[in-house]
């Protein structure tokens, strides 16, 4: 069968117009064929200087658009000689550029596609649905921390107030991977900060601006620890309800009575919110004092020992 194949001159097949067509049947031109792989390996290498320094969250669609074919051609024609009966002596390290090369996805996950292809060949699914799992089965390959937001995990409001909920009321509640990986979401920020809002306005009426500049205020005088700024969410979290003259044990005792992901999320919103009300012109510090941490703003007064 191996002579009868090498043996052929002509192929006889249908073209787009419907008409059957004879051409002379050639096999490939080695030389060409190191031409063109060199030209994908010195497109790749071009490209992914670029893809190193852009941000993590535009890596993906460049990733699809510049360098999935050629990683996908030099891929196929390293398989060159077990298609063809090891008939074309191709040493792909031998071209140039090869030794730079670094694909971003494994060899076997790009050839996994051809199962994808032989489906459309097979008229089994669309082009479009070709297309569409293709992309899928790629993405599921691509490393998580490039991932771009619109592949990160969607949740929705509800599911971001449930968790947080439960956060509340248990101070020691351990979060489930699901839970975990909210933080990975599009949507994460704005809803945890929608959560915070409408607990602060329920608590006390207040508004999240009104809250923060009392805080603010505060600060002015001397440092403040965080959780004056987390109090309202948590009365238990008065100075008055701890009872413990280790300084240690005190700061304890003020840890458990409020979630790290509420307190922490509190804290992040308040630095934000003092970069954006300066314009970034005044700043804030954050220290440890008597093992418990303290906001410090560039407007406290100076007086103020440690």
């Amino acid at each position: 069968m191996r002579n009868k194949i090498l043996n052929v001159d002509e192929i006889t097949f249908t073209s787009y117009t419907g008409k059957k067509e004879r051409v002379p049947f050639e096999f490939f031109d080695i030389g060409t064929i190191r031409t063109e792989v060199s030209n994908h390996l010195t497109n790749h290498n071009g490209c992914i200087n670029a893809f190193k320094q852009m941000p993590d969250h535009l890596k993906w669609k460049f990733y699809y658009d510049y360098l999935f074919n050629a990683e996908m051609q030099i891929c196929n024609w390293k398989g060159l000689k077990d298609a063809f009966f090891k008939q074309y002596p191709l040493h792909i390290q031998e071209c140039e550029g090869y030794d730079d090369y670094r694909p971003i996805l494994s060899d076997e996950v790009l050839l996994a596609i051809h199962n994808i292809t032989k489906e459309y060949d097979n008229h089994k699914i669309t082009f479009q649905e070709y297309l569409e799992r293709r992309k899928e089965h790629l993405q599921n390959y691509f490393p998580k921390e490039w991932k771009s937001d619109i592949q990160k995990k969607k949740i929705t409001q509800s599911e971001v107030n449930e968790m947080l909920d439960r956060c509340k009321q248990n101070h020691n509640y351990e979060l489930t991977s699901d839970e975990l990986d909210m933080f990975n979401a599009t949507n994460w920020s704005m809803y945890s900060t929608r959560w915070i809002t409408r607990q602060l306005n329920s608590l006390t009426k207040l508004d999240i601006d009104t809250h923060f500049n009392r805080f603010e205020l505060s600060c002015i005088n001397r440092p403040q620890p965080i959780r004056n700024l987390c109090a309202t969410f948590n009365r238990q979290l008065d100075t008055h309800n701890i009872n413990a003259d280790d300084d240690d044990l005190r700061v304890q005792n003020l840890e458990v009575r409020m979630h790290p992901i509420i307190s922490q999320k509190i804290e992040d919103m308040f630095t934000d919110w003092y970069r954006k009300k300066y314009l970034g012109l005044e700043r804030i510090t954050k220290t440890l004092i008597d093992n418990e941490k303290h906001i410090i703003t560039s407007k406290t007064k100076s007086t103020v020992v440690l």
